[in-house]
């Protein structure tokens, strides 16, 4: 939008380039913050593949990880987050989940119907993803089990996941101080 050169303040006039410039600059800090965050990622990627191929593993680049320098006053963590969501089938790996329960547990050993009721439980009506996917990574060999999990694992979705990477050095105190 063109606005006639009358209609603008002397204020205007000179607010407008320091504006320009401001904004100029910021643009400018912000797209070299971005390659130095490319470089730092790309970087520890490396030292982190060389670290797997060192132990005759290949890394999938799905995980997160730390990196510490050898007298661990730098440390680097490279994260991932997943946003995940769940769909109305969550209710039929409940279901699945209390079946197994049942099936099991009489009162003398209920401890792990706490834990997968736990998993279950919501914040704010909304249930826990990340306590959900731990249900996954348990290892029972059980059909009922199995099947919970299954009806679990069809009820995710990722909807989106974000890569981030922090950088921390050791103050006078010792403690860890975000850069």
């Amino acid at each position: 939008m063109t606005v006639p050169e009358s209609a603008v303040s002397p204020y205007d006039k000179k607010k407008e380039p320091k504006i320009q410039s401001m904004c100029k600059k910021l643009r400018d800090a912000k797209a070299k913050l971005a390659e130095v965050e490319d470089f730092v990622m790309r970087t520890a990627d490396e030292l982190n593949r060389d670290k797997y191929a060192a132990n005759g593993r290949e890394w999938n680049n799905l995980e997160s990880y730390t990196l510490k320098s050898y007298d661990m006053s730098i440390k680097i963590e490279s994260r991932k987050n997943s946003k995940i969501e769940l769909n109305d089938d969550v209710n039929l790996a409940i279901h699945a989940f209390n079946e197994y329960l049942d099936k099991l547990l009489t009162n003398q050993n209920a401890d792990i119907r706490v834990l997968v009721t736990r998993a279950f439980s919501t914040n704010k009506g909304e249930l826990n993803a990340t306590r959900l996917t731990g249900l996954l990574s348990v290892a029972i060999n059980d059909p009922l089990w199995k099947k919970a999990c299954d009806l679990l694992r069809s009820a995710m979705s990722t909807n989106s996941t974000k890569r981030y990477i922090k950088m921390y050095v050791k103050d006078a105190n010792g403690e860890y101080v975000d850069v």
